[in-house]
């Protein structure tokens, strides 16, 4: 929690991902320029987390098996009761974060596993989790900082106040999509289709566009240790003993 001038602000997490997400591929839809070049830039930073990681945690295990003896066998870390989310969101940002998450777990776990058995020193366990805790909180505030501005491309186009208002709005936000993004002649190929005039038309736009949800399925987190399992729930925002619905 960060605090203010006296005041407390939580840092950004998944749950509000949760919700900068679906008004993000809502705004999409609305073909608001700026929301679709956040969303290629988010999921090219969220893959070159994975990728990231992936890298991390194949080190490590190598690391680790040239320090165990050749005669010593062990398995993965695993809890005997596991945590459970139940999760419900028809986002494509928000599972690619989801995914994220887990394979942080998964790595803090390992690195656990290694300070058990006593192959990494402490203060080199403490270096690799803040790492991994500085990855994803990076990647979550990139995410849950967007905020919902009505404009689209043809307010672009026309270079009304309004586009114009709307480049001052995510200036602030760092968000300063290329010529080609404002055009729409790149977008990534996971975002949502754009919707045509007439249902762009229907509806309020003023408070961004959501759609109901439309995805179920469950995600089971290791959390047998105990640092992982603090790193879900401080990190990720994520209850450690509850069923739980993200969206």
């Amino acid at each position: 929690v960060a605090q203010r001038k006296g005041r407390y602000f939580p840092h950004h997490n998944m749950r509000m991902v949760a919700q900068a997400a679906m008004m993000i591929e809502g705004d999409i839809k609305q073909d608001n320029p700026f929301a679709d070049y956040w969303f290629d830039r988010l999921i090219k930073e969220v893959d070159d987390l994975q990728q990231d990681i992936a890298d991390k945690l194949e080190h490590l295990n190598a690391f680790l098996e040239s320090k165990l003896p050749a005669s010593f066998s062990y398995s993965n870390a695993l809890s005997t009761n596991p945590v459970t989310f139940s999760v419900r969101s028809g986002s494509v940002i928000y599972y690619r974060f989801l995914f994220l998450v887990l394979a942080i777990d998964k790595y803090v776990t390992r690195v656990m596993q290694a300070t058990h058995y006593g192959v990494i020193t402490t203060p080199a366990k403490n270096s690799y989790l803040g790492e991994a805790v500085k990855l994803c909180r990076s990647a979550i505030s990139m995410c849950a900082s967007y905020r919902h501005y009505d404009v689209d491309r043809n307010d672009i186009a026309a270079n009304n106040q309004r586009a114009r208002d709307a480049f001052e709005h995510y200036k602030k936000l760092q968000i300063i999509p290329t010529k080609e993004h404002i055009e729409g002649t790149v977008r990534n190929q996971f975002a949502p289709e754009i919707h045509s005039s007439a249902q762009r038309s229907s509806g309020d736009r003023s408070q961004g566009y959501f759609e109901a949800e439309t995805a179920n399925s469950t995600l089971k987190c290791d959390t047998r240790l105990r640092s992982s399992e603090v790193f879900l729930e401080h990190l990720a925002g994520l209850p450690k003993s509850e069923t739980f619905s993200w969206a």
